[in-house]
């Protein structure tokens, strides 16, 4: 297969030649924005990140599979690629573990005040704080059940606590206390204590939470995001924190990225911002490279 791949996928020469080992014709690509090299477009299969939001999918005559790199979809032609029969694979599975520990962090980031004692020894300040939250008996929602959201249940059904599952299509599941369709959605944000957002953003995702939505939230809910920025309607969000809601807000990814320095969401003392940073893991090469060689072989009936 000619093979196309970009530094998304973060492979060394030993995994480049691997590769090339089982068959392929590897034209590897530094820059996904930059000007493609001579032959690119002869590619029957594409390992990328970001490539199609620069190169016009059409331009690949003999395109048959597509990786991505991301677990998101959002930035592929998907539909389109679908159309003409090309297979789309995305990194599902990769980076749900570190986004799932990432999640657990910043909840107990909030429910401990750890910025509280960070400040504290910082200037050298012996001070007791007396307004901590346990997780036992706290309910979860959890916006998007699939393999993050999945992982995101585990662990936190470790400490004690209550879920509540949504996902397009329902189904019981040992690691929720309850699985609910989107008609279920306004029910189980109002008797959440934690929201986590892990849903994919599509139309009907963009700003799912939304004015009207956040107000349906505890005032003293914790709200984490882990999906994409645009699941959250920014400008509500900012409104709802000006007002004092929310015992913490953890947002790791934003409308637009990087995040804007004059950004209110920087200034919350409530607000924990961090760079669309959830997913990074010293394992993840592994299991990306992994996955890629399990989805070219799988489908090695298409173009043999």
């Amino acid at each position: 297969m000619k093979l196309l791949v970009t530094a998304a996928l973060g492979a060394d020469q030993g995994q480049l030649d691997e590769l090339r080992a089982l068959g392929h014709d590897v034209v590897y690509v530094a820059d996904e924005q930059a000007p493609l090299p001579e032959g690119a477009s002869e590619a029957e299969g594409i390992v990328c990140n970001a490539l199609f939001l620069h190169h016009d999918q059409a331009q690949f005559a003999n395109l048959t599979l597509v990786q991505l790199t991301s677990a998101g979809l959002d930035r592929a032609p998907v539909a389109d690629l679908e159309a003409r029969g090309v297979t789309v694979f995305n990194a599902r599975g990769v980076y749900s573990v570190p986004i799932a520990e990432w999640v657990v962090m910043q909840v107990l980031q909030i429910a401990k005040h750890a910025s509280f004692f960070h400040h504290n020894q910082a200037a050298r300040k012996w001070e007791k704080q007396r307004d901590l939250t346990e997780l036992a008996g706290r309910t979860a929602c959890i916006v998007g059940f699939g393999d993050v959201g999945q992982e995101v249940a585990k662990r936190l059904r470790a400490f004690g606590v209550r879920i509540i599952g949504v996902r397009q299509h329902p189904a019981p599941s040992a690691l929720a206390d309850e699985v609910v369709g989107p008609e279920g959605l306004d029910e189980a944000l109002a008797s959440a204590d934690f929201v986590v957002l892990t849903v994919p953003l599509t139309p009907s995702t963009h700003h799912l939470l939304n004015e009207r939505r956040l107000a349906m939230l505890k005032d003293d809910a914790m709200l984490v995001n882990v999906a994409r920025g645009a699941v959250i309607d920014e400008e509500a969000l900012v409104a709802a924190l000006e007002a004092g809601r929310f015992a913490g807000v953890a947002l790791d990814v934003f409308e637009r990225e990087p995040l804007d320095a004059d950004s209110p969401l920087w200034g919350f003392d409530r607000c924990l911002v961090t760079p669309h940073n959830s997913f990074v893991s010293d394992r993840n090469a592994r299991r990306l490279f992994a996955a890629v060689l399990t989805n070219l072989t799988s489908r090695r009936s298409v173009w043999e």
